[in-house]
């Protein structure tokens, strides 16, 4: 008997990506559980200048690129007196012209973990793939921040169109 081949059809979802709060503090800093990624590449880090208005929070996309103000960072992580995990400029997410997305330590003194792996370190720069699922812990095992890196159908976000992110090559 003759079955005529059918042929299927692929449809591409467009992924989000999506920090989500695996620790109390890391919730205090996303501000929340889990937040989009608006601008890619995404900063993280610790900021030393007294900036109450965004200590220890998510900064807007519209004012980390105004040309006035020197932010290093898209979320700033609090770090108060004792032992410091977090540099000043510790690590970033971006995307590379073929769609994968990666950390790159951005020199940080005590490195960044990802999936398990360490990267970065002694002020040296390190990059490593990034998927879904994987376990982001700036300063090391004993960080009290750590993030879960999540690739997500952009309908199932209550989120802007991601067709409307911003993305800038890192410095």
């Amino acid at each position: 008997m003759f079955r005529p081949k059918i042929k299927e059809e692929k449809t591409s979802q467009r992924l989000v990506p999506i920090l989500t709060a695996e620790t109390a503090e890391t919730r205090t800093a996303l501000s929340g559980q889990e937040i989009l990624l608006p601008v890619l590449p995404f900063r993280v880090g610790r900021e030393d200048r007294h900036l109450s208005a965004i200590a220890a929070t998510y900064l807007d996309p519209k004012d980390r690129r105004n040309p006035d103000r020197q932010a290093n960072n898209d979320l700033y992580l609090p770090e108060a007196g004792g032992q410091k995990y977090i540099s000043r400029q510790h690590f970033l997410i971006q995307r590379d012209s073929k769609g994968r997305y990666y950390v790159l330590d951005r020199g940080s003194t005590l490195g960044t973990l990802v999936g398990g792996k360490r990267i970065g370190g002694g002020k040296k720069w390190g990059k490593i793939d990034l998927n879904s699922g994987d376990l982001i812990i700036p300063g090391g095992r004993k960080s009290p921040f750590q993030f879960r890196f999540q690739l997500r159908p952009a309908q199932s976000m209550p989120f802007p169109d991601p067709a409307t992110l911003e993305e800038t090559a890192p410095d």
